[in-house]
């Protein structure tokens, strides 16, 4: 009974304050719960990636396709295919599990196939023989003769040079053998002149022997006898003449002989 008296009490209270109030109407009250909540709490906008801070982050450098000037340098293969790096921004968590979905689906970098690496780019590899070699300090890669292929060169040197030498050989035998064969051409010349001048000789000693005859004074017999002498010196003199032209060819053989061999040296 006594909570029935105080209900009456209060409405008795408040149904003339509700009838006079300004705002008791009902009808233009907005029933939204949105906007109760913008009006308590005041506007919240929700951030747009478009305004976002976002941070730049560089593309990765692939290898490139390039080759280095001594046919002893590595040339650099084919460039990789690499994605650019996903740039990140700030964002929300719906757009942060978006971006790591994006990032679980993007390809892996894949090098060139039988390529090797050096700072930062690959390479092909060596000729045969060749050593791959990779400054630490950076720099571009490049080949070097293995030992292998130092031997296999030394070798062929050896052989070029046993093969040069085993020619100019050949050639020296082949200048001497001519040599030989001139000048012993001209040496029997020689011989030959010697001959004749010795038969002259002989000749005349003969007829100096059948000078003196019966009935010829001692006067008419030195007469003949200066005559056969001129007449054998003259021959002799003669033969002597081409003696020495012989000589001289056979000087002038030697000299042309020595100079082609020393030429071959």
């Amino acid at each position: 009974m006594k909570k029935v008296l105080i209900s009456a009490l209060a409405l008795a209270i408040l149904i003339p304050s509700i009838t006079y109030a300004a705002w008791w109407n009902p009808l233009t009250w907005n029933w939204n719960p949105v906007t109760w909540v913008t009006a308590i709490f005041g506007s919240q906008k929700k951030p747009s990636p478009s305004s976002n801070t976002t941070t730049t982050v560089p593309a990765v450098q692939g290898a490139s396709s390039t080759s280095k000037n001594s046919d002893n340098t590595p040339r650099r293969a084919s460039e990789a295919s690499k994605p650019k790096a996903t740039e990140p921004t700030l964002q929300t968590n719906s757009q942060t599990s978006e971006a790591n979905q994006r990032q679980v689906n993007a390809p892996s970098v894949t090098p060139p196939p039988n390529a090797t690496p050096c700072n930062g780019s690959y390479y092909t590899a060596c000729p045969v023989g060749g050593d791959f070699v990779c400054p630490a300090n950076g720099g571009d890669a490049y080949c070097q003769p293995g030992q292998q292929q130092m031997n296999a060169e030394a070798a062929a040197q050896a052989q070029a040079q046993q093969e040069a030498y085993q020619q100019r050989t050949n050639q020296i035998n082949a200048l001497t053998q001519q040599y030989n064969a001139s000048k012993a051409s001209l040496d029997q010349q020689v011989i030959n002149l010697n001959q004749q001048v010795l038969d002259i000789k002989n000749q005349y000693y003969k007829d100096v022997a059948n000078v003196p005859q019966p009935g010829i004074s001692i006067q008419e017999a030195n007469g003949e006898i200066q005559q056969l002498t001129t007449s054998a010196n003259m021959k002799i003199e003669q033969i002597n003449s081409q003696i020495q032209q012989v000589q001289i060819q056979e000087q002038q053989l030697y000299l042309n002989y020595n100079s082609q061999v020393n030429s071959l040296h």
